[in-house]
């Protein structure tokens, strides 16, 4: 735009001053080029509005299509279009037509556009511009970085060549370090090797001791699971009860801080009554004393009525004696006159001075009432305070009394934590006293009992196995061990399964053929009866190691734990390799579902043989053939006396002692049980001494406030001393008052006399009336003077109760509305009481029966702990032996981590020379394929220990070995070569290598460095490697974007010259254009020159040519590009002003006939080029306002005649 502002756009005349804004439209519309000439067809719906609105204040908006937008989304849009707003080559002006072909080659700097810049933008290669030289830059900063890399290499390497000879020296003396440690090595390795071998036999004493554990373990398996579970079932019903006595101790808790929420609202409740009754008293007495106070304003107002109506009476009759008495003075005028006049004149003279003494009696009545009133304000007072005090001694007495009962109370509650301590020791001791003794009990009533079942079993065998037992006893035979069930043991749920499968339980067993005979012959001689006989040097032992059996079930015989192992062939002869199955249906499986026959029997008893035949079952099985556990030696009938003596002794002992135990824990219940209560009495004398105490405050602050009021407060003080001066001063002025007057009325009164002695008795006695009416009217006067304090006290009183009524009828109704919730919050605690506590028995009831159920299992638990007490003592002694193998074990494995950890020291020095693999002679040349490095032995020989202690295996003393060997190095030596090493040898091979190291002294930190140089020459190398690589890199992917910039710009700059050079001709009919490089090898070097040759002249630069030649030649470029990169619109001013009518028609028409993919806006005053366009728009201008006119430009001869103006 050209103006400075939006505002100056807007239009501005004289017939339209003020307009507020200014709009310009652009209507878009895609077209349907159709066949012929100016034939096309409109795209239906592709109307396409752009408006731009400019405001007074400098402000503008865009629409699309009425919609609101902005500049970004409108220029969004028509580039999406294909118009380039980023060069503006739509916009062709006048002044800018020369100036495209007048462009010099190249920009002189990056802030103008040169030709080649021009071309450029347009074919779209000035992308590659900030790429290219960004990785110019790139490849520039790895060329120097190589080069600092590379000088660095060689200074390393000259350091490190510098150091060859102290090297080699160092190497020397490695050697011979690592002969010595190859040496230790041999050595630690026989005391490893010697440690490793008494680890086997040691962990062959440990297998032994549990095998035989687990034997015992198995024999007495039912038992140990029937213990097992009767301690999970006690250890249940143990949880079980710490559960029921953990929520009974909740209840219990809860129970108590209810209780003693419940004494605290009493005590609460306690309180507020109190209060209320004294507010009711105070506002009792309040009452009582307002009343009084309005009869006292009543009665008074009343007395002052009565007595001002004998004031008026007394006045009315004096008046008339008076009267009476003047008449009698007149009487006696001439008399008394003189003396009248007398007196006159006195009373003349009196008369002030009276006035004066009825005003200072005013005063002092006044004075001296409220004097009285204040003094008794304070008696008052003062009563109030001492009552306060006593009130306040009786709290404290109270509250001492209550600190005693708190003591006496913590003294028992100390008594009785003491008593329980005591008796919970004395439980405890007697309840280790019981438990020794239970087992005490239990061991004796065990012992008699295996003699009562010795003696039983022995009476109850047959009359055959009885006779031979005896003739055993008797030494007559030997060699008889007696019926085969009785010398072995089966777990219970077996019993059926060996009694139906093995028929040969009764056989009776012997150790050689000879027992037998003998056996044999004295029972045919004695017709005892048959016997059935199984010698045990006869039998086989082979097939007794457990066998792989179908689905992983049990062998008979292995369930059989023998009395004594040479009586395992004669169980393997009875049951043979029979299985045992759950059911039927699993014997089945077993005995007819493999290749091989078995022979099964079910826990039922049901028996399957490996011929097929099936038995057994049915309601009679077979039971008893063996038992659980080994029966007893026999015992005489003294013997079983003595044991039973001993098992009653010891059940009387422990029932004395259940007994004792039971009163003991009874009374530390009671104990328990008392300790709360105790604490729910301390807690109530607690709150009643937080009572005490607040009430002692309140009685404290109480009567130091009335002791304030005992005297006058300090405005009363005052007001006493005032009306005690003013009485004093006043009474002071009376006398002095009277004592003037004194002579005045003594000489009225001698008057008077005079007076009296001349009028005789009337006179007299109407006088006497008189002064009797006078001093009736001064009494009636002092009553209403009285009765005016008087009321004016009770109105001032009655102002005071009717406050002191308000504050304590809202006191007593806030105390009454407290004791009512109060009230309330007590029955809801009681009724919450009387559940909890009903809640708590059942809870105490469920807890007794819970004890005495838990006290019923434990008396079973400890019965069966009795009964394994036998295996726990055999079991004790073998993880005894255990124990102690495993000590020697762990002692021995000391030694060997040990050894281990000195062999793991050992590291060979790291050497960089090929010689030192042959140093340690033909046995590491032999295992050097085996060997590992010094950083992988110790890991290595840890985790070959870890996987021995994992696996419960014992690996070969080889695999020892070459877990914890060095790859490179150390030489592991196997179990033949250690053997064959002498221990006096390798010390002193050892011993001499050392000695001969302690006399060499190499300078060893020279490897150090050496090394240090090596490791920086291969670093320095890496990374001159990579930055090399880096450099390669960028320079590729500098080479890749400067020949695709090139290949780009020359394909659209021949494209583009192309067209120029045809435009050109077709323009000028004959000339010649072309753009050319100025330097051909590199063409962003130089630039591009524009060269022209017009019709009829040699070729010229452009800058030499006319103006129309400069136009002509700038079109033609135009034209070209528009060939090239197509925009659909262009907007052209006066382009054709310098070029003559035979230039303007060609471009004209040319722009006519060959541009038909895009429309041309073309601003032109000459008719050779506005007459070929297809609509011609007229500027005109008339008052003041710009108007514009436009009519369609079509040929008159294809025009309707009706159309053609006459």
């Amino acid at each position: 735009m050209r103006q400075g502002k939006l505002s100056e756009l807007i239009h501005n005349s004289a017939r339209h001053p003020d307009l507020e804004e200014c709009s310009v439209e652009v209507h878009f519309r895609d077209i349907t080029d159709l066949p012929g000439p100016d034939a096309l067809e409109v795209v239906p719906d592709s109307q396409l509005v752009i408006a731009r609105t400019a405001y007074k204040n400098n402000l503008s908006k865009y629409t699309i299509n009425g919609r609101a937008s902005n500049y970004k989304e409108v220029q969004t849009l028509l580039k999406g279009r294909g118009i380039d707003l980023d060069h503006n080559r739509f916009l062709i002006l006048q002044g800018e037509v020369e100036s495209i072909a007048q462009m010099k080659p190249k920009a002189p700097s990056e802030h103008e556009d040169g030709l080649l810049e021009y071309l450029e933008d347009i074919i779209g290669t000035s992308r590659f511009k900030v790429p290219i030289e960004e990785a110019l830059q790139e490849m520039d900063k790895y060329s120097e970085e190589r080069v600092e890399k590379l000088n660095r290499l060689k200074i390393v390497e000259r350091e490190r060549n510098a150091l060859e000879k102290e090297k080699k020296e160092a190497e020397d003396y490695l050697r011979m370090q690592n002969e010595h440690v190859r040496a230790l090595s041999r050595l630690w390795q026989w005391y490893l090797w010697t440690c490793l071998k008494n680890e086997e036999i040691i962990k062959s004493r440990i297998n032994k001791a549990e095998a035989e554990l687990k034997e015992e373990t198995e024999r007495n398996k039912d038992d140990i699971e029937h213990l097992e579970l009767l301690q999970q079932n006690y250890e249940e019903r143990c949880k079980a009860y710490d559960d029921v006595k953990a929520a009974l101790a909740e209840a219990m808790k809860d129970l108590a801080g209810r209780e003693k929420e419940q004494v605290s609202l009493e005590e609460r409740r306690k309180h507020a009554k109190t209060k209320l009754k004294k507010l009711q008293k105070s506002m009792n007495d309040d009452e009582k004393a307002k009343g009084e106070a309005g009869r006292a304003i009543v009665d008074n107002d009343e007395k002052m009525q009565k007595e001002r109506k004998k004031l008026e009476q007394f006045e009315a009759q004096l008046a008339e004696e008076e009267k009476v008495l003047e008449q009698i003075r007149d009487s006696l005028k001439d008399k008394t006159q003189v003396y009248h006049d007398q007196i006159e004149i006195k009373q003349k003279e009196l008369q002030p001075w009276n006035v004066k003494i009825n005003k200072k009696k005013a005063e002092v009545d006044i004075a001296t009432s409220e004097r009285d009133m204040l003094t008794k304000k304070a008696e008052e007072a003062k009563q109030a305070s001492q009552e306060a005090q006593a009130t306040l001694d009786q709290l404290r007495e109270d509250q001492a009394a209550k600190n005693n009962e708190l003591k006496e109370l913590k003294d028992e509650r100390s008594s009785k934590l003491r008593e329980l301590s005591d008796g919970q020791k004395r439980l405890q001791d007697i309840q280790a006293r019981g438990q020794q003794l239970r087992s005490k009990a239990s061991a004796s009533r065990q012992k008699a009992e295996e003699a009562k079942a010795s003696q039983a079993a022995s009476t109850t065998q047959n009359k055959v196995l009885d006779t031979l037992t005896r003739l055993q006893q008797t030494g007559r035979i030997s060699g008889f061990h007696g019926r085969l069930g009785s010398l072995g043991t089966i777990p219970e749920r077996y019993d059926i399964a060996v009694s139906t499968a093995c028929g040969a339980l009764n056989n009776m067993v012997v150790d050689h053929v000879e027992d037998a005979q003998a056996c044999i012959d004295y029972l045919r001689k004695q017709n005892v009866g048959r016997a059935s006989f199984m010698v045990l040097d006869k039998l086989s032992s082979h097939g007794i190691d457990k066998i792989s059996t179908p689905e992983n079930v049990s062998r008979l015989f292995d369930l059989i734990a023998p009395k004594d192992p040479k009586f395992a062939p004669a169980f393997l002869k009875g049951v043979g390799n029979t299985l045992v199955a759950s059911d039927l249906d699993q014997a089945n499986r077993i005995a007819f579902g493999g290749h091989r026959r078995w022979r099964v029997v079910t826990l039922a008893g049901q028996l399957i043989d490996a011929s097929g035949t099936m038995s057994g079952g049915g309601t009679q099985v077979n039971r008893g053939g063996m038992s659980s556990k080994l029966a007893a030696d026999s015992v005489s009938p003294e013997t079983l006396r003595e044991y039973e003596k001993e098992s009653e002794a010891a059940h009387r002992e422990l029932d004395a002692m259940l007994a004792k135990y039971k009163e003991m824990e009874t009374d530390v219940e009671a104990l328990q049980k008392a300790g709360p209560q105790i604490d729910m009495a301390i807690e109530k004398v607690n709150l009643d001494l937080q009572t005490f105490t607040r009430r002692i405050a309140d009685a404290e602050k109480r009567v130091r406030g009335l002791r304030g009021n005992t005297k006058p407060d300090s405005g009363d003080v005052a007001r006493i001393s005032t009306l005690d001066a003013q009485i004093e001063f006043a009474t002071q002025e009376l006398e002095g008052l009277e004592e003037r007057t004194a002579s005045i009325e003594a000489e009225i009164t001698a008057l008077e006399q005079k007076i009296l002695e001349i009028g005789g008795s009337r006179l007299l006695a109407q006088k006497s009336k008189v002064d009797g009416i006078r001093l009736h009217l001064n009494l009636a006067n002092d009553e209403i003077t009285k009765a005016e304090v008087a009321k004016s006290k009770a109105e001032k009183d009655l102002a005071k109760l009717e406050k002191s009524l308000r504050s304590n009828g809202e006191s007593f109704e806030q105390v009454q509305s407290n004791l009512d919730e109060l009230e309330i919050s007590l029955d809801e605690c009681n009724e919450y009481l009387n559940n909890l506590r009903t809640e708590v028995e059942r809870a105490q009831e469920i807890e007794e029966n819970q004890k005495e159920d838990l006290e019923k299992r434990k008396r079973e638990l400890e019965e069966k702990e009795e009964e394994v007490d036998g295996f726990k003592k055999k079991q004790m002694e073998l993880k005894q032996v255990l124990a102690d193998a495993r000590k020697e074990a762990a002692e021995n494995d000391k030694y060997i981590q040990h050894w281990t950890a000195e062999h793991d020291k050992l590291h060979l020095a790291d050497i960089d020379d090929e010689d030192e693999d042959g140093e340690d002679g033909e046995a590491e040349d032999k295992d050097k394929d085996n060997q590992e490095g010094d950083g992988q032995a110790s890991e290595t020989a840890q985790d070959a220990e870890v996987s021995v202690k994992a696996e419960g295996e014992e690996p070969s003393l080889n695999q020892a070995r070459r877990s914890r060997a060095n790859r490179h190095e150390l030489q592991m030596y196997t179990d033949d070569e250690l053997a064959s090493f002498r221990k006096r040898e390798l010390i002193a091979k050892a011993e001499l290598l050392d000695e001969q190291l302690k006399s060499a002294k190499p300078n060893l930190g020279v490897l150090k460095d050496y090394k240090k140089r090596e490791e920086e020459f291969l670093r320095r190398a890496s990374d001159l490697e990579e930055v090399t690589r880096l450099r390669d890199e960028q320079k590729q992917k500098y080479d890749e974007l400067r020949k695709q910039r090139l290949d780009e710009f020359m394909s659209g700059f021949s494209t583009i010259s192309l067209k120029l050079k045809e435009m050109y001709q077709m323009i000028t009919l004959g000339g010649n254009a072309e753009l050319e490089l100025v330097d051909s090898m590199d063409p962003f070097s130089e630039g591009i020159i524009f060269s022209v040759m017009p019709p009829k002249k040699s070729w010229k630069n452009i800058s030499n040519l006319s103006g129309g030649e400069k136009t002509l030649s700038s079109l033609a470029l135009v034209f070209a590009l528009h060939v090239y990169k197509p925009t659909p619109l262009y907007f052209m001013d006066e382009i054709d002003a310098a070029l003559d009518f035979r230039n303007v028609s060609i471009v004209a028409n040319y722009i006519k006939d060959r541009t038909k993919n895009a429309q041309f806006i073309i601003i032109s005053l000459r008719n050779d080029m506005f007459e070929l366009s297809h609509r011609l728009i007229g500027i005109y201008k008339t008052s003041n306002v710009t108007k514009s006119i436009s009519i369609d430009n079509r040929p008159l001869v294809t025009a309707p005649v009706s159309t053609v103006p006459s």
